[in-house]
């Protein structure tokens, strides 16, 4: 950063590293000391815009942020900065120009003279993961594409979890990237494992994981609780009122009255020693606090485990998701995917396609449609449970089906699809939705060969399916 900022090399740069691994703080340090070190007495020599993949979603909204800040920050060094100059325009192509414009202009006049030293730009994409799946992955495309072919010095730095980022941009995106990472540990008790003593092995990580454990509840509790300072701020109406609120939110953590763990505290430490996402945590706290009224002033502990058990009732446990695939999904839908699963296992693959899926499920409707035939044969008794349907889309429609309908390509494409926005089909790591759509316009030929992951394996189909389904059978080699 010090060479974009002094020398006026461009640069790009990825941190990666799971939740509270220490990316931001490092990050935030040196860019502190570069700001005591360079922006001092009201000069300027550089500029920070930050970006969020959670808050900017598109990249329309992106380029109105960046528009928006640098608005900012050259009203604050050129006082007689005029309306007409500003980058933010009404219309996002005309901003999205001004903005191409001014970052991809020469840094020498008309008569090839030196102008003056530019300014730096520091571009910081927070939860970097998330600009991946916009749309052809433009910004990322211009931001890489200025920090490489061009005189303005510009630093794109990228924060993100998904240590296959660098994987899921596309060639002409990874090609203008500087492929320069440094990746990011969380803590580890290494120096307590080369310790002899069991007893002080024991002690030592126990003492680790609380002291982390209450630095984690400390970054949690600022969110959930009030600041002294709003308190004791005139307009704050009932003082007292905010201190008892802190007191309740610590005692839903600390609990010393109670022998039993609160669900707070339970979803605190699981989340500490699991993912380290304070964002989840926020989630969770929504619907408790969205619950506060005169009637009910403090949050109930209950309600911190709301969206988990809400979840639970749903697709992620064993009874949810059965009760998910056997009422969402229709015949065609569970068909084709038990057709994909039985491929992966048949064959040893681990991909699949529409039209491999389509030449099992063909295969499979057949044969349960001949031996249906069979049966009517053989036993008059039965006929009357046979039902005697024709497909429309096919060609052939005037050869009835016994018992087991078989559907169309195309019928099967449109069920392919919603499993894929179910994800229960999923891309590889090393392709995203938007680019796939981007890519083929057309969609249909890219539908049929483009191949997908298979959430579920045969045999975790054979005991969600249920018994009276037909298709139970189909479950099994």
């Amino acid at each position: 950063l010090e060479h974009t900022i002094r020398d006026g090399d461009s640069t790009s740069l990825l941190l990666i590293g799971p939740h509270l691994s220490g990316k931001s703080l490092v990050l935030d340090n040196v860019l502190k000391d570069l700001n005591n070190k360079y922006n001092v007495n009201g000069n300027r020599y550089y500029f920070e815009i930050r970006l969020s993949g959670l808050i900017q979603t598109d990249d329309k909204m992106a380029v109105k942020e960046i528009a928006r800040q640098l608005d900012k920050y050259t009203g604050e060094v050129s006082k007689n900065y005029e309306e007409e100059l500003k980058f933010e325009k009404k219309s996002i192509n005309e901003t999205f120009s001004s903005l191409l414009l001014s970052l991809g202009q020469n840094s020498v006049n008309k008569k090839g003279e030196n102008v003056e030293k530019q300014m730096g730009i520091v571009f910081i994409l927070d939860e970097f993961h998330e600009f991946i799946f916009h749309s052809r992955q433009s910004l990322l495309y211009n931001l890489f594409d200025f920090s490489t072919n061009n005189t303005i010095p510009i630093a794109v730095i990228g924060l993100t979890t998904k240590i296959s980022s660098l994987e899921m941009l596309e060639k002409r995106v990874r090609s203008r990237f500087s492929q320069r990472q440094i990746n990011f540990f969380g803590n580890s008790n290494n120096s307590s494992a080369n310790k002899k003593d069991e007893r002080f092995l024991t002690s030592s990580s126990t003492m680790d994981i609380n002291y982390g454990l209450q630095n984690f509840w400390n970054d949690i509790r600022s969110n959930l609780c009030l600041n002294i300072d709003e308190i004791n701020d005139k307009e704050f109406i009932n003082k007292k009122f905010g201190l008892l609120w802190n007191d309740y939110i610590n005692e839903l953590f600390y609990n010393s009255s109670q022998q039993v763990n609160t669900q707070l505290k339970k979803q605190v430490v699981i989340n500490y020693l699991t993912t380290k996402n304070i964002k989840e945590i926020n989630h969770i706290s929504l619907y408790p606090i969205s619950n506060v009224s005169i009637q009910n002033p403090f949050p109930k502990d209950k309600d911190f485990s709301f969206y988990l058990n809400v979840n639970s009732n749903n697709q992620f446990d064993g009874k949810g998701l059965k009760l998910f695939l056997n009422s969402s999904l229709s015949d065609l839908e569970l068909s084709l995917l038990i057709c994909g699963a039985r491929i992966i296992l048949k064959n040893d693959m681990s991909l699949v396609s529409l039209n491999i899926v389509y030449d099992e499920y063909n295969k499979l409707a057949k044969f349960r449609n001949e031996e249906r035939a069979k049966q009517f044969q053989t036993s008059a008794l039965n006929s009357s449970s046979f039902v005697f349907e024709t497909d429309t889309n096919s060609n052939d429609n005037m050869k009835p089906l016994i018992g087991f309908k078989i559907y169309s390509k195309d019928a099967c494409k449109d069920a392919w699809e919603r499993m894929v926005s179910l994800d229960l089909l999923i891309l590889p790591a090393n392709i995203s939705k938007q680019t796939l759509s981007s890519k083929f316009r057309g969609g249909l030929k890219n539908i049929n060969t483009q191949m997908y992951q298979v959430l579920l394996s045969l045999e975790e189909l054979g005991l969600l399916v249920d018994d009276s389904s037909l298709l139970k059978r189909f479950t099994r080699l």
